[in-house]
């Protein structure tokens, strides 16, 4: 199995991940919480997001 990129990640798999099945609008609060993940860990790590998407336990963190 082909570990997930950070970057491959879609709003749907987060929310089905999260068992959440709100409206379209929350798309927006998945979006911005996937943005704040990502900047999180690129600041704590220093890697840029092309990096990031080479570690696949940073997926699991994410």
């Amino acid at each position: 199995m082909t570990p997930v990129k950070i970057s491959d990640l879609t709003i749907e798999e987060v929310k089905l991940f999260c068992r959440a099945e709100g409206e379209e609008e929350e798309d927006i609060l998945f979006a911005a919480i996937m943005d704040a993940g990502k900047q999180f860990i690129q600041s704590q790590t220093g890697m840029s997001e092309e990096e990031i998407d080479t570690k696949a336990d940073l997926t699991l963190a994410f």
